[in-house]
């Protein structure tokens, strides 16, 4: 969480998606990158409301003009993203909390509000939303059926393992309306726009299946020559649903991945 009156201003130099808009959607999906324009996480931000922020009854309440973002991401990257982000806020009249702990995230294909949680809804997950909440709610279904939507719509979580590895562009962030490019400047921003500007983004997200486990990070050949890698790997009920980057323009593919044959195909 970051928080305080310069929260909003100071994040919106450092993610790839415009904060402004949150005057008018629930939450955005979008990326911190480095000075290299190379994805150190993926997230969704929202602003919440200033009693939600609270860490227990006798807390004060935030100042008036404060905001407070909660950014949502693989729960492995929270360290390394506020490490990242601490020798740039010490400027700033903000202050960034790890509060994992505190915070519970569910998914649901249903569409009634539940009281007391914060309702989270992008572009990207279609008719998904996420549920976060202060509270346990009880639960049903399978994880794996939710990050297996993940796969099919082209999100991907970053972790530490892939973090500072990917331009946004590679990850479909620009497709998943995760990049802002009238927004102004921001760490990265450059390097960034140029890309798109040029038109040379050549690796994308495709999805296969396979009947055989995939580890993440298994080359992916084409006659002979390895032009990606799996992202993302979900045992589903039947096989497993595969993302990966590929250097490719075709929107179908056939690779060779070790000694499986995949056909992958282009997400949008």
């Amino acid at each position: 969480m970051i928080r305080g009156r310069d929260a909003e201003a100071f994040l919106q130099g450092y993610t790839t998606c415009d904060l402004t808009r949150l005057d008018h959607v629930p939450a955005l999906l979008g990326a911190i990158c480095n000075i290299h324009g190379k994805v150190e996480t993926t997230m969704i931000v929202s602003r919440i409301t200033p009693s939600a922020t609270l860490e227990s009854e006798t807390e004060s309440q935030p100042a008036a003009n404060e905001t407070s973002l909660l950014l949502r991401m693989h729960r492995d990257s929270v360290k390394a993203v506020e490490s990242f982000l601490a020798k740039y806020i010490v400027f700033s009249k903000a202050k960034m909390t790890d509060v994992s702990d505190n915070w519970h995230c569910y998914g649901t294909f249903q569409q009634q509000a539940i009281s007391d949680t914060v309702d989270i809804s992008i572009a990207a997950m279609a008719n998904r939303r996420e549920i976060w909440s202060r509270q346990p709610l009880a639960a049903t279904g399978s994880l794996n059926t939710w990050l297996t939507e993940d796969i099919k719509a082209g999100i991907l979580w970053i972790k530490p393992d892939t973090s500072d590895t990917y331009l946004p562009q590679s990850l479909d962030l620009d497709r998943l309306e995760g990049i802002d490019f009238d927004k102004g400047c921001y760490l990265g921003q450059e390097i960034i726009a140029r890309v798109h500007f040029l038109g040379d983004t050549k690796k994308r997200l495709f999805t296969g299946s396979s009947d055989a486990p995939l580890d993440l990070h298994t080359k992916l050949s084409f006659e002979n020559k390895t032009i990606g890698s799996i992202l993302a790997a979900v045992q589903a009920e039947k096989g497993y649903f595969l993302l990966a980057q590929i250097n490719s323009a075709s929107s179908q593919i056939d690779v060779t991945a070790g000694d499986i044959h995949v056909t992958f195909a282009r997400i949008g």
